[in-house]
């Protein structure tokens, strides 16, 4: 309800009751007074803007130095460790992982 309605509405109560003149210091008007106040509002900490977010996401997706910069980065980081044999548990492990998913084919079990 809009308050300029409940303002006009606590007036023609307060006129009918005391009439026009005695409305200033009544009970409507302190009403009157503390309805247009604004009540204090915390200011809570608040998220980032999807868009902002997704803006930040994006610039960081365009950038082609950044891009280069990370995959050399990265190999230099990680093609030692790529280059390494497997280790021959795992090797079996996937071996019989394979043989599985080719049974289970066979049979119809995809």
């Amino acid at each position: 309800m809009c308050i300029s309605v409940v303002n006009a509405a606590l007036a023609a109560i307060d006129d009918e009751i005391q009439g026009p003149v005695a409305r200033k210091g009544t009970v409507v008007e302190q009403l009157r007074s503390t309805m247009n106040e604004k009540p204090p509002t915390k200011t809570a900490p608040r998220a980032p803007k999807p868009e902002k977010a997704r803006a930040e996401k994006d610039a960081v997706k365009s950038n082609p130095a950044f891009d280069v910069w990370l995959e050399s980065k990265l190999h230099t980081m990680f093609d030692a460790v790529a280059a390494e044999p497997l280790p021959p548990d795992l090797v079996k492990l996937l071996e019989r992982l394979d043989e599985k998913t080719r049974d289970d084919k066979k049979d119809g079990k995809t």
